[in-house]
């Protein structure tokens, strides 16, 4: 319902009203004018505000400046930026009309400070582009954290729960080895998911609340794609929870982890690297023009090896990964 919306929210779609159909439109109208926001006095400055507030908080001050600078070049809101969001993802072409150069080089100047700059807390300390944002390594190591299970006992461990509504703030919080009473592992191709249960299946049959609250507190999911120290949990997962068939399950996928020579890390699932992406059948087998160009199979791993060494010391999460992930360490 729109009176749910925030007053930034109606004046963004008003702004943008190609994105929602003509009678939501309207009905944005009429809430903004209920709200004593008068749409007709809408001008450069309330695009230029729209624009800010669909972008990460991180990124205001510098697109701040930006609409600064082309304000006093003479821009005006009809020439709209054109970006987008795809998959998460933001990308930033410039300016509608491409034939204002002097414009457009202004745009393309703030691109670049944009990617220079953290997503989440302005930073433009060792900024990279980590899935899809531009994180400063701070925000990255919260993020790391975040994703982290850890604290491992004979008693159980620990990991993070997200927020669930917007006015929420997530927490780290510890479960015991005796709550589990489900396992739950999938595996496709080489990403596996494991659901932990605190329900036992009858428990689960009888109950039909799936509020997100309940979800949340009954169900634990973890992935190997993003989960750090996921395959450590599977290994202590299988000492601690008498089930001989999640163990002889647990017991497949740990002893089907093979050693990279490329990394030095047992983190190959399938035919990849969990943590450098080659393909172990390329390394085990080289193609002959690889052979030939380096002189022998040996040179070619080297080759690689060093490669991945540069490509690690130069992009901060593959080493935070390479670092801190013990999964990865031990020989199973």
């Amino acid at each position: 319902m729109l009176q749910n919306d925030s007053d930034e929210l109606l004046k963004y779609k008003y702004t943008f009203p190609q994105k929602y159909a003509a009678e939501h439109i309207s009905e944005v109208r009429e809430e903004l004018m209920r709200r004593g926001i008068d749409v007709l006095k809408f001008d450069d400055n309330t695009y230029i505000e729209c624009v800010i507030w669909d972008f990460p908080s991180g990124w205001n001050e510098v697109l701040k400046e930006m609409f600064s600078e082309l304000k006093s070049a003479g821009w005006k809101s009809d020439n709209k930026l054109k970006y987008n969001f795809s998959f998460g993802s933001i990308t930033i072409e410039g300016l509608k009309d491409d034939s204002k150069v002097h414009l457009n080089e202004i745009v393309q100047r703030y691109i670049k400070k944009l990617h220079q700059t953290c997503t989440r807390c302005s930073s433009q300390d060792h900024v990279e582009h980590f899935e899809d944002e531009y994180l400063c390594q701070s925000c990255m190591i919260e993020t790391f954290t975040k994703r982290t299970v850890d604290d491992f006992t004979d008693i159980g461990f620990k990991y993070y729960t997200p927020p669930i509504y917007s006015n929420e703030e997530g927490f780290f919080q510890s479960i015991r080895w005796n709550e589990i009473k489900q396992v739950r592992l999938s595996q496709e191709y080489d990403n596996l998911e494991l659901e932990l249960c605190k329900l036992t299946e009858d428990e689960e049959s009888k109950n039909n609340d799936i509020s997100s609250s309940f979800l949340r507190d009954n169900y634990i999911n973890f992935n190997s794609d993003s989960t750090i120290n996921f395959f450590e949990l599977l290994r202590l997962l299988a000492i601690n929870f008498p089930s001989e068939s999640v163990k002889e399950q647990i017991d497949n996928v740990l002893s089907g982890l093979k050693f990279c020579k490329i990394c030095d890390r047992r983190a190959i699932i399938i035919n990849q690297c969990k943590i450098c992406k080659n393909l172990h059948s390329s390394i085990e087998n080289p193609d002959k023009r690889f052979i030939e160009k380096f002189g022998s199979a040996e040179k070619f791993i080297e080759y690689r090896r060093n490669n991945f060494l540069e490509f690690k010391d130069e992009y901060f999460p593959v080493r935070f990964i390479y670092d801190n992930d013990r999964s990865f360490f031990r020989t199973i």
